[in-house]
């Protein structure tokens, strides 16, 4: 009989040690609590990867609205009964000299402006010794304080109170002179004229085949387009040379009445065609 329960309490634990070897490995690998696992992305997690994926700004859109910086203001010095006021500013060689003397002056058009030539100055004299004379060349210049110096100094001297300058050189040629040369004095006029507007001009036909005119003038019209590449609104062209026309006296070289008097009409209709103010 005892031998009979010995084996009775045997087959059992036989029995049951495999269910508590289950639930004992259960315990140590399943900790109390443990969730389950979600099937799905959490917020969190979406919201974690959107900030890795969309910037934290919005993008910068380049503006539509207009500019309020306001434009340069431009300048002709043309007063509305024709004559130019004191902030104009007149520079060249003797054809300069013969507009101002023997056209403006006398039909009382030259107003208050100001007005410096050296007969016989090519371009490139312009920083050197292009002097304002007035033992050699009697009413070079109407503005007292700069006589003697150069074209240079002059346009140094006054610079501040400019707002419109026209200027033509050319007509004594050099043929060392090119678009730079015309372009390095015009830079330093608009720096020494922070104010002003510059009105370059193509020069008259010359009936002196010494003088290329028609080269000079494609010389002209190459520095104004490096103007306009640049955008600057500072620097206009004035094609003269085509309102004047053959109107010389009996050199070939220099205007007559009939020149001067078109060459002065050619300013006031540009002004008036681009609408430009005082």
């Amino acid at each position: 009989t005892m031998t009979h329960s010995r084996i009775k309490l045997l087959k059992l634990i036989v029995y049951l040690l495999p269910a508590i070897m289950l639930y004992s490995f259960l315990k140590n690998t399943l900790p109390v609590g443990t969730p389950e696992m979600p099937t799905e992305p959490s917020f969190a997690i979406e919201e974690t990867e959107a900030l890795l994926t969309e910037p934290t700004t919005a993008p910068t859109e380049p503006s539509t609205e207009p500019s309020t910086e306001p434009p340069f203001p431009l300048h002709c010095g043309i007063r509305e009964d024709g004559t130019f006021d004191a902030g104009t500013l007149f520079i060249g060689d003797s054809l300069t000299y013969g507009l101002a003397l023997n056209y403006l002056t006398p039909n009382h058009l030259l107003g208050d402006a100001g007005y410096i030539s050296v007969p016989g100055a090519p371009v490139k004299s312009f920083f050197s010794w292009a002097y304002l004379n007035s033992n050699k060349y009697p009413g070079c210049t109407n503005i007292s304080k700069v006589y003697g110096m150069n074209l240079s100094q002059a346009v140094e001297e006054v610079g501040d109170s400019v707002n419109a300058v026209y200027y033509m050189m050319g007509t004594n040629y050099d043929e060392e002179c090119d678009a730079s040369g015309y372009i390095e004095i015009i830079d330093f006029i608009l720096e020494k004229c922070p104010h002003a507007t510059f009105y370059l001009q193509t020069i008259p036909m010359v009936r002196d085949n010494k003088i290329p005119y028609e080269q000079v003038n494609l010389i002209i019209q190459e520095v104004y387009d490096y103007y306009q590449l640049q955008d600057n609104p500072r620097v206009m062209l004035i094609d003269t040379h085509e309102t004047i026309g053959e109107n010389l006296i009996h050199d070939g070289i220099h205007l007559n009445g009939n020149g001067q008097a078109l060459w002065y009409e050619a300013l006031l209709r540009f002004a008036r065609e681009n609408q430009l103010p005082q």
